[in-house]
């Protein structure tokens, strides 16, 4: 199921581009125009892409994995699209679609936004876990794993300006709330916010739930981040309309996808 899924998204990427999704040190500007600095070095690594373009292959799979849906305008728009992985360990899943698109799209910044300390945690242990393994497979440097804090600052530092591979891990107050440090401009970081540094580098913003219940509160407090895409891996498909379904488990357009882009052949049921 894994590797369909990994098939799945790498197809998602896989559309024409005018530029290169990698890490080009293009400069990605704040509100008032200028670049993006800190302590006078220019900043502005992070997924860049047309997003039309880039998901061009969005529409069939969703009507691969739904052929009984219409596709939801304003989710694909929006450019969230949603794995249903059934009863398979959805943090392995979610992983091993990273590390392929590392490799194979060069799609290197990831933000996974968990409920509270106790999910994220227990997430972070299983990415830790399973990424030396799937570092190994592929055959590539491991993405950094990150916990967000505010007090961090090389942490959140290294993320905007690193040229490689990494998944920061943030909980959902640290933007729910107006009066979080998050949104402010603070003095370490040049007078700029925590969020200006993460949304500048445009990255995949990662949810993993059980259903599509929660995504709903989520969904107003996503672009915030500026994502590139948000992508949801669920146990159960959504039904809400708030994603756009590009894989679903037990789909017979799905089961024969080709694999040959991915190297494992695990299979998580």
């Amino acid at each position: 199921m894994a590797g369909r899924a990994v098939a799945a998204a790498l197809a998602l990427f896989g559309g024409s581009q005018e530029s290169a999704v990698s890490f080009a040190g293009i400069p990605y500007p704040t509100a008032d125009s200028g670049q993006l600095r800190i302590d006078g070095e220019e900043l502005g690594y992070g997924n860049c892409a047309p997003r039309p373009e880039l998901f061009a292959a969005a529409e069939m799979l969703c009507r691969a994995a739904c052929p009984d849906r219409d596709v939801p305008e304003e989710a694909l728009s929006a450019g969230r699209f949603s794995f249903a992985c059934g009863r398979g360990d959805l943090v392995a899943t979610a992983l091993q679609v990273i590390f392929a698109l590392i490799t194979k799209r060069d799609v290197r910044k990831y933000i996974i936004t968990v409920k509270n300390a106790a999910e994220r945690e227990s997430i972070r242990h299983s990415l830790t876990a399973l990424s030396a393994y799937f570092a190994d497979v592929y055959g590539v440097e491991a993405p950094a794993i990150t916990v967000y804090n505010s007090d961090f600052r090389e942490d959140i530092r290294r993320f905007a300006a690193s040229d490689s591979g990494h998944i920061l891990l943030i909980n959902r107050e640290n933007f729910d709330k107006e009066i979080n440090l998050f949104r402010r401009p603070y003095g370490p970081f040049s007078d700029i916010s925590p969020l200006s540094l993460l949304s500048a580098g445009y990255p995949v913003v990662i949810t993993i739930a059980h259903d599509s219940t929660e995504l709903g509160r989520l969904t107003e407090h996503l672009p915030l981040f500026n994502p590139l895409c948000t992508l949801c891996f669920f146990a159960n498909p959504d039904e809400s309309g708030n994603t756009v379904p590009v894989f679903r488990y037990g789909s017979k357009a799905h089961r024969h996808a080709a694999e040959e882009d991915n190297p494992t052949q695990l299979q998580f049921t």
